[in-house]
C-alpha cells in the first residue's frame, strides 16, 4: 500500500466536516486524479468529492467543478463492474444534477440514460436505486428526447414495480428512493402530450402516486413527512417500539421514552398526536406505567397523559382508569396553577402548628403555664416537639417545596431572547452561557413562550431565562423555574459585556493584568445582604441556577445587595504564594439588576398569582429595604 490510500482516506474523512472548499482547484485536481488511480483511491476521492459538492454553500466549488467537465468525466464509471464505485459515482451525479441540470442535459445520452434505467431494474441496492432515479427526476421536463427513451424502455412498469414490491419499514433510504420515483412521472403527464398522458395511464401511474401520497402523509403533523428531511417518529416507525418500552420491566430508557412521546403533544400537534398514541394503545401502557415508574419518568408520563385527556373521547374512555390511580383529569388546564395553590394551603397549616408548638417551648422554659387555649392538644404537641430535628424544627414553606428535589440533580437551563434580538443582545446572551453552567442557548425565531416551556419542560429542563433589551441595550431579564414555578422579574442596569467568548477583555479595566480566562468549573457563590424574607425568597432562586461545586473550585460569582440593587460579579482567584497570596481576577459579564415581580407560575401562565411586586410608592420609602439590610 502506498501513501496514497491512507492520504485520499483521510481526504475523504476531512470532507464529510461542515466545513467548506476555499480553494475550488483541489476538486479539479481530485477530479483528474480519478481516472489513474486504483479502486481504493477511487473509492475515497468520490466519497470526497460527494461531501464537498453536497455542502449548500459550496456554489463556487460546483461551477468550478463545471467548468471542468465533471459530469462528463463520471458517467464512465456508471459501467463499472465494482458496484462500490459505481454507486458512488451515481451519488456524485445525483448531487450536481440537481444543481447542473443543463450540463447534465448537454452529457446524457441515449446510451447513458439505458444504462441508469438497467442500473434501476437489476440493482439490488435501495441506496443505488434512490441515486440513480434521483439522476432521471432531475431532468429538465423539457428535455424530451429523455421521455422518449425512458418510455422506449418500458421504465414506468419498472417503477412502479419498485414501489409496490417496497413492503420494508420506512428508512431514509426508502424515502429517498420514493422522492425520487415521485418526481419522474410529471414528465408522462404533459398536459399538451394526450398520448403520453394515456401512456402512463395505462401503465398504472395514478395508483402510483396514490401510494406515495398515502406513505408520506403523515397523520400527527398534518403534512408530508419524511424520515431524513423532517426527522419524523411516526414515519420512522419509532412509536410503537417506544411504546413496548413502557411496556415491558426495564425501567432504565423510561425518561427517554416519554421525552420522544411528549414530541407529538406540542401545542398546534397535540390532539393529532393524542390520536394516533391511543391509536396504538399507548394509552393504557401509560396508565399502567404510572403504577411502576419513577417519579422523575411520572411526572412526564402525567403531563402526557393530561393532554390526552383533553379529548372528551379519551377522557370518557380513559377517565374511569386514571381516576383509579388518584389523577384528576379535570385538573389538565390548570394543572400547575392548582399545585401551586395546594402547597399554599399546607404552608399555611404547617405554620399554624409550628406556632402551636413555639408557644408550647416557650411555656416550658421559662416555667410558665401552658396557655388555656392549648392544653387540650398539649400532649400530642410535646410528643412532636419531641420527635423534631433540625431539618423539622421550621415549618417548610412553598418556596422549599418548589426547590424540593433541585439539589438531586445539576441544572439544566435554556437561555433565549426576546424576539429579533440586536447584535448587543445576543453578544450578552452568549456570554450569559458561559456564567450558568449545564446552559444552552437557543435562537428563538418565531417561537412563542408557551411552546418553549412545555418543551423545556418535556425535556427536563429546570429552568428557562428570557432576557430583553430596549434600544439595543439589556434591560430584563426573567427566570422561570420548571415544571411549577416561580418565575422572578429582573430589571438590568449597566451592563458591561466582554469581548468574546473564552479570552476576554474589558475596556473599563486598564491593568490587563487583572483580567481573567473564563473558567467552565461548578463556582462558589457569594450571596450577601439577602436577609429577609423576600431576600431569602430572591436568593432562593438564583442560587438554584447553580451547581453544587467542588471544594477546590477557583471560580467564584457574587450577587450583592445594596438598597435592594444586586451587583453581580464574576471571579477567578490564583494562589501564586500560597494562602496568603491572593490573585483575584474579574471574569465575565457585569451588571447590577433589580427584583420588581415574583409570580407563582410559570412564565406561560398569564393566570398567575403575583407573589411580590414593586409598586410606584415603594420607590419613595428609601430608609426600608426589601431584600436586606
Amino acid at each position: 500500500m502506498t501513501l496514497r490510500e491512507p492520504a485520499s482516506a483521510i481526504l475523504a474523512r476531512v470532507a464529510e466536516s461542515e466545513s467548506i472548499l476555499v480553494n475550488q482547484d483541489v476538486a479539479h485536481q481530485m477530479l483528474s486524479l480519478l481516472i489513474l488511480s486504483s479502486p481504493v483511491i477511487q473509492c475515497h476521492l468520490l466519497q470526497a468529492l460527494n461531501s464537498i459538492a453536497a455542502h449548500s454553500s459550496a456554489s463556487k466549488v460546483r461551477r468550478k467543478m463545471k467548468e471542468n467537465g465533471a459530469i462528463q468525466l463520471l458517467l464512465p464509471f456508471l459501467m463499472e463492474n465494482n458496484t462500490k464505485i459505481r454507486s458512488l459515482s451515481l451519488n456524485l451525479i445525483y448531487t450536481l444534477s440537481k444543481y447542473l441540470s443543463e450540463e447534465l442535459t448537454e452529457q446524457l445520452g441515449e446510451t447513458h440514460i439505458s444504462t441508469i434505467v438497467s442500473i434501476i431494474s437489476s440493482s439490488t441496492s435501495e441506496g443505488e436505486k434512490a441515486a440513480a432515479v434521483g439522476i432521471l427526476s432531475n431532468l429538465p421536463i423539457s428535455y424530451k428526447k429523455a421521455t422518449d427513451i425512458l418510455k422506449k424502455a418500458n421504465f414506468l412498469p419498472i417503477l412502479i414495480s419498485i414501489i409496490s414490491s417496497s413492503n420494508a419499514p420506512s428508512t431514509p433510504t426508502t424515502c429517498w428512493l420514493e422522492e425520487s420515483v415521485a418526481g419522474v412521472p410529471i414528465r408522462f403527464t404533459n398536459p399538451s402530450d394526450k398520448k403520453l398522458q394515456l401512456h402512463s395511464a395505462e401503465h398504472g401511474v395514478i395508483p402510483l402516486l396514490l401510494k406515495l401520497l398515502s406513505n408520506a402523509y403523515c397523520d400527527v403533523h398534518d403534512g408530508f413527512c419524511f424520515v431524513n428531511s423532517t426527522l419524523c417518529l411516526v414515519k420512522a416507525g419509532a412509536i410503537p417500539p417506544l411504546v413496548q418500552i413502557l411496556e415491558g420491566k426495564d425501567r432504565e430508557a423510561d425518561e427517554a421514552v416519554l421525552g420522544s412521546l411528549a414530541t407529538l403533544l406540542q401545542d398546534e400537534i397535540w390532539e393529532n398526536g393524542s390520536n394516533y398514541i391511543a391509536k396504538i394503545s399507548g394509552v393504557q401502557a401509560i396508565i399502567k406505567f404510572l403504577e411502576s415508574g419513577n417519579v422523575k419518568a411520572q411526572e412526564k408520563a402525567l403531563w402526557i397523559l393530561e393532554k390526552i385527556l383533553r379529548v372528551d373521547e379519551y377522557r370518557v374512555k380513559y377517565g374511569e382508569s386514571a381516576q383509579g390511580l388518584g389523577f384528576c383529569e379535570d385538573e389538565s388546564k390548570e394543572h400547575s396553577f392548582e399545585e401551586y395553590l395546594y402547597r399554599k394551603s399546607l404552608e399555611g397549616k404547617e405554620r399554624i402548628l409550628y406556632e402551636k408548638k413555639r408557644m408550647i417551648k416557650e411555656a416550658l422554659q421559662e416555667g410558665k403555664p401552658i396557655p388555656t387555649e392549648l392544653r387540650n392538644e398539649e400532649a400530642e404537641l410535646r410528643h412532636q416537639i419531641d420527635l423534631e430535628d433540625e431539618s423539622t424544627a421550621v415549618p417548610r414553606t412553598h418556596i422549599d417545596d418548589e426547590y424540593a428535589n433541585a439539589s438531586e440533580r445539576d441544572p439544566k437551563i435554556l437561555i433565549t431572547t426576546s424576539r429579533n434580538p440586536s447584535a448587543p443582545l445576543t453578544q450578552f446572551v452568549k456570554e450569559l452561557k458561559f456564567v450558568f453552567p449545564n446552559a444552552q442557548r437557543m435562537n428563538r425565531g418565531g417561537q412563542v413562550i408557551k411552546e418553549i416551556i412545555e418543551t423545556c419542560r418535556a425535556h427536563d429542563f429546570t429552568d428557562v431565562i428570557l432576557v430583553h433589551e430596549h434600544r439595543g441595550v439589556p434591560d430584563g431579564i426573567t427566570i422561570s423555574h420548571l415544571p411549577f414555578g416561580p418565575t422572578a422579574y429582573f430589571g438590568l442596569l449597566n451592563v458591561v459585556m466582554f469581548a468574546c467568548r473564552l479570552q476576554l477583555t474589558r475596556h473599563d479595566i486598564k491593568d490587563k493584568k487583572a483580567i481573567g480566562i473564563m473558567s467552565e468549573a461548578y463556582p462558589h457563590l457569594i450571596l450577601n445582604k439577602f436577609s429577609t424574607k423576600l431576600g431569602e425568597r430572591t436568593a432562593n432562586i438564583l442560587k438554584h441556577l447553580f451547581p453544587l461545586p467542588k471544594p477546590d473550585t477557583k471560580r467564584i460569582i457574587t450577587f450583592a445587595n445594596e438598597s435592594d440593587y444586586i451587583s453581580f460579579r464574576h471571579h477567578i482567584y490564583e494562589k501564586h504564594g500560597g494562602p496568603k497570596s491572593i490573585e483575584l481576577k474579574e471574569v465575565g459579564p457585569r451588571f447590577e439588576t433589580r427584583l420588581y415581580k415574583i409570580t407563582l407560575g410559570t412564565l406561560d401562565q398569564d393566570e398567575a398569582r403575583t407573589e411580590w411586586v414593586i409598586r410606584p410608592y415603594m420607590n419613595t420609602t428609601k430608609k426600608r429595604k426589601f431584600l436586606g439590610d
